[in-house]
């Protein structure tokens, strides 16, 4: 091993498989199923958090961090664009809704708890992204771009049928135009 290698610390080795399985079984999981949990939100936030700010100071363990995040956020956000593949333009926005609101609930929990790398690993590296707008790339990618011509489409025809007087569709043009807003 050269000398001026840096290797990572064993403590942040030895916590990270606790704290993957804590986001897997209490967070991910749990949105995978359109469910969330109910109890010691707070304390998993915590745990979360408190491990993130106690190696987020630490390039080696804050570079893998990093690429935790988005490695999370990743194979997370391709279980939900499954739910999106192959249907039919009349249930995409009814799916995507479903599939952007647990995506929301998702990307805000760890883009919050993991918000210190922010303030020192990402600031002294301007070539990454910020934690949000690297989950937002990540995001548009996987969920919004490979139906985002369907959603047109959609969204376009139930326009057409709401100058012709059918306006149950209000809030779901309004949500989805929002989202499509923001990816753009």
């Amino acid at each position: 091993m050269a000398e001026n290698q840096v290797k990572i610390n064993p403590n942040y080795l030895n916590e990270l498989p606790g704290i993957d399985k804590l986001i897997k079984n209490s967070l991910i999981n749990h949105l995978l199923n359109g469910t969330f949990p109910e109890k010691n939100v707070l304390d998993f936030y915590m745990k979360v958090y408190n491990f993130v700010s106690k190696y987020g100071n630490q390039d080696e363990e804050a570079s893998h961090l990093y690429n935790y995040f988005k490695e999370l956020i990743g194979s997370s956000l391709g279980e939900l664009a499954k739910e999106l593949k192959d249907k039919a333009n009349s249930e995409i926005i009814d799916i995507f809704l479903n599939v952007a609101n647990r995506t929301d609930i998702l990307l805000s929990f760890l883009s919050k708890t993991f918000s210190y790398l922010d303030f020192y690993y990402v600031k002294s590296k301007p070539d990454l992204k910020k934690i949000s707008g690297a989950a937002l790339e990540i995001y548009r990618n996987k969920i919004f771009i490979p139906i985002q011509k369907q959603l047109t489409d959609e969204i376009n025809q139930l326009l057409k049928e709401d100058r012709f007087g059918k306006k149950d569709s209000r809030l779901k043009i309004k949500k989805t135009l929002i989202i499509m807003k923001t990816m753009d």
